[in-house]
Formats: C-alpha cells, structure tokens, sequence
C-alpha cells in the first residue's frame, strides 16, 4: 500500500488581498483509513469500500474513489465527507471494456478537506473478465436463446432464425458484486456494452444458422456480404450496405451475395435487368454510389463528383438533380422508389436521385399505382440537399399533358398533375427535366406503356375499385364470413388488420366485427388490408346505443406500422372495429416510433390520442364521459370543452409485446369504459 501526503499552501495574491488579517490559514491533516476495499474484482463489478476519514483540524469536503487502468482513468465515485472520524461506504463500477484483457488496475483514494489539502492512498486490484457460462439472445419479438460458451470469451448459438435477425446479447450478473450487462448497436451500429438496440445479425437464407458473440473483442456473426464487381460493400446503416464506384454507360454490373436477389426491384432509370441477372449501366459515366437497401429489397444511386462526395447541379446544366416530393399518408400525392409508400416526402436531406441519362438531361420512371399514386403528385426540382438551388416557375416549364407548373405565389414551382388527369393504373411514365439552359428548364411527362392487361384484385370474386392508396370495395359482411381475395399480388406479405381479419389461408380472411356494411381496402403501396364501417356508402358514426363506428386519432397510434401513425389530420382518422355489440378494440404489438415493423401499431414511449363518435371534430368523447381501468393510460388535463387527450400513465409499453384497446359502451355512450391490457 502507498501513502503520500500533498498540502496546499494558501496563494500568496490571496495573503497580499488580505495583509491586514494576521491569523494563518491552518492546511488541516485528512487521514485515509481503509475499512474495506476488495484485492479481487471482475470487469463490470459494482465494488463496495468503506472508509474512515478524519481531520482533527479542518472540516472534510470530499472522499473519491478513482480506478485507473494504466495511467487513464477509467471510473470514478464522490461521496460527501461532512463529518470527520466516520466510516463512508460507496461503490465504484469496474468498467467492462472492449479489449482489455485480465490485469492489474489502480485503485486510488482520495480524500479533502474545504483548504483543499488532500490526502491519497492506493492499492492494486487485480481485474478479470466474467467466464460467463452462458449469454442470452434477446430477439425483437421478445424470443430469447441460450448463447453456450464455446471457447474463452466466445459464445454461440444455432437455431432456426430469419434472413434478418434483429437481437441484443445480455451477460448475466456474476458474483456478488456483478451486474447484468447487455450488448448492442450505438447510433454508428457499432456493438457496445450498455446498449439494448438491436444488432442488426444477417444471412443470405433464413433457416438453421448459427449466431456468434466475443465479449473481448466483441467481435459477432454473421453479418450479411455483398459484393458488386468483386467488391465488397461497406455497411452504411442497419438495413444498408454501400459501395462508390466509377461506372461506364453500358458497363455490366454483377452482385454477390444478395439475398432472394432474383426478388430485388431493379430500378429502370440507373439498370437494365438481363437474363443472366446482371445489370447494365444505363446513365452517364461518372462516379456513383450503390446502395443495396436490404429492408426494401433495392438498389439506390447517387451520383458523386471526381473526389466522391455528393455533386451538385452545376452552372452548365451538368452534374445531378435531385425530386422533392409529398407523401400522404392515406396515398394521394406521392411519389418515391421503390414504392410511393415511403417515399422521402418533404425530407430535403433524402431526395429522389434524377438519373443522368444524357448530359444535362435528366429521368425518373415510375408506374402509376407503384412508384407514383394516380389521382396526384406534388412535388419539386432542387439542384442540391438541403434545399439548395430551388426551381420555381421562372426557371422551368412545361407542355406536358399530364403536369403543371405552379405558377405561385404559394408552392411556386411545385408539379402537379393538370385538373381532372388520372394516371392509368399500371402505365409507366418517364418523367424527364431538360437542363441545356439550367435558367430555363424543360419538363416532360410521357406514357410509355399502357396499363392494358394489368388485371385487379378481387374480393369473393368480384372486381375490386382501383383508388389513389390501391383497392377497395363496399361490401355487407356478416360477422365470421369468410373473406377470399385472389389476383394480389405478394398477399402474404400484407398486414392484416388484427381486429377485422384473422388469415385462415393464403387470401382467405375470416371477417371479425358485428355484421354491417363496410369498405374493405387494399392498399397496394403499404401492403396491407384495411376496413371502414360504413352507413348508405357514407363513413358511419356512432348512433344513441353505441352501436356503429368509433374514431380514433393521435399519435403513438398506426396502422400497418407507426411508420403511418394517424396523428391529428382527419383524412387520417382510424374506424375502430366493433368486436362485439357496443366493443369496440384496436390492438398491436409495442414497437419504437420510427422504423418500426408491420403490426408494431402501438408506441412504446408516448401515446396521445382521443376516441370520436363521427368522422369529424369537436365530437370527441368529455372525460366525464370516460372511466380508465387499469394503470397503463390516464387523462391529460381537460380542455374548456371538457376533453383531454388520453397518454401513458407515466410508464413505458414493451417493446414487442402485444397490447389491446377496448371501448366498452354497453352502459351507454356516455358511461365509456376504456382499457388497455398486455395479452
């Protein structure tokens, strides 16, 4: 043990200030006297130590713990000392370090008194790494699985997982003094101790395989590999990897490695598809940036300038343009790749990329229904991110017979689709800006294909009406009747809503609400299936028994996913299905507020809504209306109409588990009994 003594010595700038005082400050004597203080510890141990400190001349200020790996401090604990001659007892955290092996650290002490006089006192401590006998697996679904220790510090475990398999690792507490400690991805999907966010593990198949873990190193697999020309793509996100290349218009470009490749949309405006399933180049020769999007299954392309950032549109007409546009929620006025739904909207950091295809003209093709809805558009020229070098009408026109240039004051320069134009379902159209003179923009739009032979979904055989979002159909349905959908496209892939339909086969849904009229959508771009009550092909409202349909609008609330939460716009609101007589349920799986999956409906962090009885405001429910059962909602603070917003009641949901809303009016519609509950 090492013991060393420093006093400081009062400033002389301060003895001058005060020359007219004759008594001396007195340093004082802190004495270190070391109750407990364990020789042994394990890295991510919480280590307790009691000690005695005393001053017999001045009054105490501080006792610290400090732990030095080498000469770098690496944790450190304050504790108050007001009292001399008393035991104080703390803990200070061993932290658990990527790469640091078993060794010897420091532990200092140090104690001071309110001059400032401190008092050290030190000893070794010998440091391990925890031999963990296992590590658990926690999936986002909530699934858990023994990850078996396989050699030192390496874990593994093999079962049957997907494709993606998005889970954090959670070590045990070890010893007396240990805490569970938990593995994941930080924001630059870096795997870290502390962290619960998902790592983002990948193979080329779903199936039997087998997930890897190193806590020295903190090294895992698998993590999913692509190469493009036999180059091997870095990781740009949890769901993207990329590579900047130099290309040469025509040029043959060949992938490895992706997975369910021959199920990938190739974007027609960078790629042409061939038979042995590789692609030609079809822009300008330049540098460019692929980036293969996993989650969405496609390839992205930005165009780079010769150093290999992103360009910009230039004074002659050359380099990139990039398409800003709308996108609602409900389908009417998007556009975007792979699909409208999604599309980047008024992001002006995540633009739609133009396509070079010849110098100083530039192209985006989309199918209408697919990457563009039919009944509207909405959307911008910009020369660069950000807003940057913004066309409006002075610098860009157009004759086409499908667009319009808004002229302003306001939304000067959006394009919209002319008055009364309908895109055809399933026709492609090639959307072209001609930048020979960049002060004097030509626009285009033309038809290239027809959407003849495309055939429509229906719905126990009948013909489904096309609209902006997709498909839909009026229809009377009895409670239980089975519902039988044929000529979609992908169904499987569609989220059902859980409290209309219950999957009883591939297209085949059993109807679950109380039998009336109703609109059954099919909304092609969010891929998933959807239900309005209805009342004389008008939106129902909810008559004097209770009986009909109930409104839902707020945040924390979506359908498929949060990523289309329903927030407060009304062409948004949510018909709530009536289960039983005068029951009324919405319900989901718990998931985070963006990028969340299809079924996660319910946020976990932050719920606020309110219940409606019509399709219209200010006919939302008073709370002397609503009686909250359970302990998971509470009202907000009435407005002067008596309603208040309904929000988690100071707790968060959790993630992955499924959650169910229920309405109970069989008391009346005055006497509502609202309840959320964990299934």
């Amino acid at each position: 043990m090492k013991k060393g003594l420093y006093i400081i010595l009062a400033f002389t700038g301060i003895m001058n200030l005060y020359s007219c005082k004759d008594e001396v400050e007195i340093p004082g004597n802190p004495v270190i006297n070391i109750q407990t203080s364990p020789a042994d510890a394990l890295f991510g141990d919480s280590l307790p130590f009691t000690i005695k400190a005393t001053d017999a001349d001045v009054p105490l200020s501080t006792l610290k713990a400090r732990l030095f790996y080498g000469d770098e401090m690496v944790s450190e604990t304050v504790i108050r000392t007001k009292v001399s001659g008393q035991d104080y007892t703390g803990k200070i955290y061993i932290p658990f370090l990527k790469n640091v092996p078993d060794g010897t650290a420091t532990l200092v002490y140090v104690l001071q008194n309110i001059n400032f006089t401190i008092t050290t006192d030190s000893l070794d401590l010998k440091c391990k790494r925890p031999d963990y006998p296992s590590l658990t697996l926690v999936g986002e679904n909530g699934n858990e699985y023994e990850m078996k220790r396989v050699a030192k510090n390496q874990y593994a475990v093999k079962d049957d997982f997907p494709a993606k398999m998005n889970a954090y690792i959670k070590a045990p507490k070890m010893g007396e003094n240990g805490n569970e400690i938990t593995f994941g991805y930080n924001t630059q999907n870096e795997i870290i101790h502390g962290s619960n966010s998902y790592i983002n593990f990948s193979n080329a198949n779903g199936g039997s395989y087998e997930i890897t873990f190193n806590t020295l190193t903190y090294e895992a697999s698998p993590f999913l590999k692509i190469l493009v020309n036999g180059e091997e793509m870095e990781t740009a996100d949890a769901n993207s990897l990329k590579a900047d290349l130099t290309l040469t218009k025509g040029q043959t470009i060949t992938f490895d490695g992706v997975p369910d490749y021959e199920n990938w949309w190739i974007d027609p405006d960078f790629f042409k598809k061939e038979s042995d399933g590789s692609l030609t180049f079809i822009p300008i020769s330049g540098n460019y940036r692929i980036t293969a999007h996993t989650d969405k299954q496609y390839f992205s392309v930005e165009v780079l300038d010769a150093s290999g950032e992103e360009t910009k549109l230039q004074a002659d007409g050359t380099g990139v343009l990039y398409l800003i546009g709308g996108s609602g929620t409900l389908g009417t006025e998007a556009i975007g790749k792979p699909s409208y739904v999604g599309a980047p909207s008024w992001d002006a950091n995540n633009p739609l990329v133009m396509a070079p295809i010849e110098a100083k003209k530039y192209q985006i093709t989309v199918v209408a229904g697919k990457q563009i809805t039919i009944d509207g558009v909405n959307f911008k020229f910009y020369g660069g991110k950000g807003w940057e070098n913004e066309y409006k009408s002075d610098r860009i026109s157009t004759n086409s017979e499908f667009l319009v240039v808004n002229p302003g004051p306001n939304d000067d320069g959006n394009i919209w689709l002319k008055e009364g134009v309908i895109l055809e379902y399933g026709a492609t159209y090639i959307i072209t800006v001609d930048m020979t003179d960049p002060n004097h923009a030509v626009l285009d739009m033309v038809k290239t294909t027809d959407g003849q032979g495309v055939t429509y979904p229906t719905l126990n055989g009948k013909d489904m009406e096309i609209t902006g979002a997709g498909f839909q159909t009026d229809i009377h349905l009895e409670q239980d009747e089975t519902l039988t959908f044929a000529k979609v496209d992908n169904i499987n892939n569609y989220l059902a809503d859980p409290d209309y339909f219950q999957e009883t086969g591939e297209g085949i849904y059993k109807f679950l609400p109380v039998s009336g009229e109703y609109r059954i959508i099919l909304n092609t771009g969010k891929q998933c299936l959807s239900a309005i009550r209805m009342t004389n092909g008008e939106y129902a409202s909810l008559d004097e028994e209770g009986h009909g349909a109930l409104w839902l609008l707020g945040w924390g609330l979506g359908h498929p996913s949060l990523d289309s939460q329903f927030g407060w716009d009304l062409a948004n609101a949510y018909a709530v299905a009536e289960i039983a007589p005068q029951v009324y349920r919405f319900s989901g799986y718990a998931g985070p507020e963006k990028n969340s999956l299809p079924g996660q409906r319910i946020r976990t962090d932050y719920l606020d809504f309110k219940f409606y009885k019509q399709h219209a405001w200010d006919t939302e429910f008073k709370t002397s209306q609503i009686t909250l059962e359970g302990n998971l909602l509470k009202l907000a603070v009435p407005n002067d109409k008596g309603c208040a917003n309904i929000n988690l009641n100071g707790i968060n949901l959790e993630e992955g588990a499924f959650y169910m809303f229920t309405v109970d009016l069989t008391n009346g519609i005055d006497k509502a009994i609202i309840r959320c509950e964990k299934q």
